[in-house]
């Protein structure tokens, strides 16, 4: 008789990507917050602002702290920041006017606009016309 397992892992990914969102619980909480973002801004939130606002204050606990390491005290603030996030999202979609200034979500993080975090527009796109001779 032969018998099939379902077999699911996660791996972790490496870079910023696995400092800041290095569980899947970051990464669920994550993909909520830019639903919620979407929704309320109108904008997709970016990954690179949030990973330089929890990067920059680990390595600031790395700096008054030798023996702590990066990768872990960047995912603990990082999935601080996106429970505070997500319930700030979630009050702001219930409103009629979203607030977009943020002033007590985050106590140490300067975050004064939802915008900040949201992705950068691109430009429009420029061709260079290839001329033979």
């Amino acid at each position: 008789m032969k018998h099939s397992i379902n077999l699911n892992y996660w791996k972790r990914s490496t870079g910023p990507t696995g400092q800041c969102l290095g569980t899947e619980i970051n990464q669920d909480l994550y993909a909520e917050c830019a639903n919620l973002h979407k929704m309320v801004t109108g904008d997709h939130l970016s990954k690179m602002a949030l990973y330089g606002i929890a990067l920059d204050h680990a390595r600031d606990v790395k700096r008054d702290n030798p023996m702590a390491q990066i990768q872990h005290t960047a995912s603990a603030i990082m999935g601080v920041m996106l429970v505070e996030l997500r319930s700030y999202l979630r009050t702001q979609k219930r409103r009629k006017r979203p607030v977009l200034e943020v002033t007590d979500v985050f106590e140490t993080i300067s975050v004064s606009n939802l915008r900040e975090l949201s992705c950068q527009r691109r430009g429009p796109v420029t061709r260079v016309k290839i001329v033979n001779g």
